[in-house]
């Protein structure tokens, strides 16, 4: 049965690893009558602000010019690289 809600036409490209989580892929990837597969877009577009906010949350992404989500490189000090092993014995 096809979903009244809008769905991303067949040529398009949609990454579903690592964005989409297994327990919600049924609710993503709808299938049709002949097999074919299509992605559901607001059910995919939850997901990708899902993991966004994951991977932001994470530092694996972050916000230029933001404070609490900035690079985490920015986090670090500015001797990191020269004193690095001063830095590791102070965190035993």
């Amino acid at each position: 049965m096809r979903s009244p809600r809008p769905l991303y036409l067949e040529e398009e490209v949609i990454p579903i690893e690592e964005v989409v989580a297994p327990k919600w892929r049924e609710f993503v990837v709808e299938k049709e009558a002949d097999g074919a597969e299509r992605v559901n877009r607001l059910n995919y577009e939850m997901c990708v602000l899902e993991a966004l906010r994951e991977k932001v949350r994470t530092k694996e992404s972050w916000v230029v010019g933001a404070n609490r989500f900035r690079n985490p490189d920015d986090d670090l000090p500015t001797d990191f690289e020269q004193n690095r092993a001063t830095y590791y014995d102070a965190l035993h």
